[in-house]
């Protein structure tokens, strides 16, 4: 609503910036009527005189419409207008929080080549955190900076949940990571078929059980490689051969740390554990030499398979076998499905679109 202990504003200019803010987001819905003066003393608690104030710049600045008998309505002209004088700035830009950020960042060389063939420029921003990102995506587009979005996280705040619905009125945008509740078309790994992929290679080389290391419950991608990872396993009669491990590490260091840690812990001898599936490459190399400095030969007494990341995994341990995304098919679904929405200036793109994991063996 308004913050009433804002003493740099009017309570009028406040409340006009917080109806313009409701207008352009549809609030009043496909009627567009606005609740009658009584009503909205009311629903901002404050004088019948600051309401007609408010009502009285909204209307001279073209938000309103009058009409006999029947009550104040949005003008959808000028919206309309207001859209549509939008000037190009010819630019894309890939926001991401940090650089860990999005699972696939070697995607970035191929998609900024291919946005060039829209004759846009690709622009690459990185946060400290969740709120200095969604400040920016807020500024860009408030002031118009930006023809399109690349979003690179799945995390936000209460006020990014707001600002999210904002972006499809007004520009082109996708996630390139994991997220289950957001209107904005995503682009990701099938990570269903990841944890099948992970099951069938481990089978191959287990002779013991298999673990699976994922993330804290409803953390929806890591739940949808388990369910994957258990299919496959209850199609090749393996069910019982499997042990699952939670990170309950989380937020008390790196991830790599979280991996060292799980594996310093984990009694793998009497567990019988002789393979290992990490659904992140950071957590799967901590896991591992964690297990060499306990003496164990890796892989010849512990398979172990990561997933992410594969080319900045390839750059730090040339050694760990993982699944990943094929760099130049991310760009291209990702470019074929920008070039739909810049070419026919409307989504008539799925809302999931979801590309085949990879196998990397080392």
């Amino acid at each position: 609503m308004i913050n009433k202990d804002d003493t740099d504003k009017h309570l009028y200019e406040m409340i006009t910036e917080d109806l313009i803010d409701k207008i352009v987001n549809n609030h009043f819905g496909r009627s567009g009527r606005l609740p009658n003066f009584l009503q909205l003393t009311e629903m901002y608690n404050v004088s019948m005189s600051t309401i007609k104030k408010t009502m009285q710049l909204l209307n001279e600045k073209g938000y309103l419409v009058s009409r006999v008998g029947k009550g104040t309505f949005v003008n959808k002209n000028h919206l309309d207008f207001e859209k549509n004088k939008k000037i190009p700035s010819n630019k894309i830009v890939f926001a991401l929080i940090n650089y860990n950020d999005a699972n696939f960042f070697d995607i970035l060389t191929e998609v900024k080549t291919l946005t060039e063939k829209l004759g846009k420029e690709l622009v690459m921003h990185v946060s400290k955190n969740i709120n200095d990102h969604e400040e920016l995506i807020s500024k860009l587009l408030t002031n118009n900076e930006v023809d399109g979005l690349i979003l690179g996280t799945s995390r936000k705040t209460v006020y990014g949940v707001k600002l999210y619905k904002r972006i499809l009125d007004q520009v082109p945008a996708f996630f390139c990571h994991d997220i289950y509740d957001s209107e904005i078309p995503i682009i990701t790994i099938d990570n269903y078929k990841v944890g099948r992929m992970a099951a069938k290679e481990l089978l191959k080389k287990s002779r013991k059980k298999v673990c699976v290391v994922l993330d804290e419950n409803g953390y929806k991608s890591d739940d949808l490689k388990l369910e994957g990872f258990l299919h496959e396993l209850k199609k090749q009669d393996a069910e019982g051969r499997c042990i699952v491990i939670r990170n309950s590490f989380k937020n008390q260091g790196s991830t790599y740390e979280d991996g060292f840690n799980i594996g310093a812990i984990l009694d793998l001898s009497n567990s019988e554990v002789d393979a290992v599936f990490a659904s992140n490459d950071e957590v799967a190399r901590g896991f591992k030499n964690a297990l060499i400095k306990k003496g164990y030969a890796i892989p010849k007494e512990i398979s172990i398979l990561g997933f992410g990341n594969v080319k900045e995994s390839q750059l730090k341990d040339g050694s760990l076998s993982t699944i990943g995304i094929d760099s130049k098919n991310f760009g291209e679904v990702l470019f074929n499905n920008f070039r739909k929405v810049f070419n026919e200036s409307e989504y008539k793109v799925q809302s999931r679109i979801l590309i085949e994991p990879k196998l990397i063996i080392k």
